[in-house]
């Protein structure tokens, strides 16, 4: 005989058919534990036991003192050897867009990562990057100044594209050669440009990319919201 369902798992089917429907929307504040346990005959325990396992699906966040809220579907972003941010979230059926924040000459601890000295110049471009409306990375790219002299004139040509910049430059395409992932706490800057609550949380990638020939072109640096993106590791 099939055992009947937990109390716990109706109110979370319940709670999740609300978001999928539309009746409960990304930011929308959800019923507090104590209303749900008036609602459904059940003690706070059960509730919560409801919200824990769809803050473990990625469906809600739990935030100490102000309740639990409905999270934003997270985007798939696939990472492997090919590298461009558009193309990554055109695969899952994301528009998305560019703005450069800033570009600067700096001399940093990346220029051996991509075979120059330590005192080599090299360009700092940070870009602000939307899927539809929503704000989901903040990217900074260091690139050679010497290969690439007048590289944010190009960007700002390309619609904030790097892929695009590039291939003014004849660099069809690009590679990643290594990429390094980590959780932190986002900056007060980051949770400003990327909507987050604070004290917020971004995924954090560091990677070096590559022409076709194998020579290093930059190194990456970008904070995902660690609430809008799921990384998808897989060979290709």
């Amino acid at each position: 005989m099939k055992s009947a369902e937990p109390l716990w798992k109706r109110i979370a089917d319940d709670l999740t058919h609300d978001m999928d429907s539309g009746a409960c929307k990304a930011g929308d504040a959800l019923p507090t534990a104590q209303q749900l346990s008036s609602r459904y005959g059940v003690n706070r325990h059960t509730v919560l036991q409801a919200y824990r396992y769809l803050a473990s699906q990625g469906r809600v966040s739990v935030e100490q003192g102000r309740g639990t809220f409905v999270t934003a579907q997270r985007i798939p972003y696939p990472v492997g050897r090919h590298v461009s941010f558009r193309t990554n979230l055109a695969k899952s059926g994301h528009q998305s867009s560019n703005t450069v924040l800033d570009a600067t000459v700096t001399s940093a601890e990346f220029a051996p990562s991509i075979g120059l000295s330590a005192e080599a110049k090299l360009w700092c471009i940070r870009i602000l990057s939307v899927a539809g409306e929503v704000p989901v990375s903040i990217s900074t790219h260091y690139l050679p100044l010497a290969r690439f002299a007048d590289f944010p004139e190009r960007l700002a040509a390309n619609a904030g594209s790097i892929s695009a910049a590039l291939a003014t430059y004849g660099i069809a395409q690009y590679q990643r050669l290594n990429t390094r992932l980590h959780a932190r706490l986002a900056t007060a800057m980051e949770c400003r440009l990327l909507q987050l609550q604070e004290p917020g949380s971004v995924l954090h990638s560091a990677g070096v990319d590559a022409d076709s020939a194998g020579t290093p072109l930059q190194a990456v640096e970008t904070a995902f919201a660690g609430d809008r993106i799921e990384v998808v590791v897989a060979p290709e």
